[in-house]
Order: C-alpha cells, then sequence, then structure tokens
C-alpha cells in the first residue's frame, strides 16, 4: 500500500512538532495556545488516518501502523499531562 510510507513521514513530523511546542510551553510559559491545540489536533488526524489504514493494511504495514499509532496516543498522553 503506497499510503503507508507517506502517512509514516507525516506521523514523525506531526510528533515532532507536537514535542517541541509541548517544550515550548514548559520552557517559554509564554506559548501560543492555538499552537499547541493545532498540535494536538494534528496528532488526532494522524490517529484517524492510522486507523482508516490498519483494517486493509499487510501484516508487516499493520506492525509499522500499529507501532505509529501507539507513539502518537503516547504523545497525546504527554501533551495533555504535561501543561
Amino acid at each position: 500500500m503506497e499510503e503507508i510510507n507517506p502517512l509514516l513521514e507525516k506521523v514523525e513530523e506531526t510528533i515532532e512538532r507536537a514535542l517541541n511546542e509541548l517544550m515550548e510551553v514548559k520552557i517559554i510559559r509564554e506559548n501560543d495556545p492555538t499552537e499547541f491545540a493545532l498540535a494536538q489536533k494534528e496528532l488526532e488526524e494522524r490517529e484517524e488516518e492510522i486507523l482508516g489504514l490498519l483494517s486493509q493494511a499487510s501484516a508487516e504495514e499493520k506492525e509499522a501502523l500499529s507501532n505509529a499509532l501507539e507513539r502518537v496516543k503516547g504523545v497525546q498522553k504527554t501533551m495533555v499531562r504535561g501543561i
């Protein structure tokens, strides 16, 4: 499935952006709530995209998608607890 690799790249970019936003919130404390909320929304979008592809993925792709989903959910929890 050709959709998997671009999605996995988007997941990594989204996670990186979300974690950077979380660090800015913690360090600077003058955060822009809009950017933080946007990062959370992007994580939710990646989660939905992953869930949409899981049912039609091969075993190998399911493993990669499941790992990505786990990371997305972990970052979401960190962001909720982090502020």
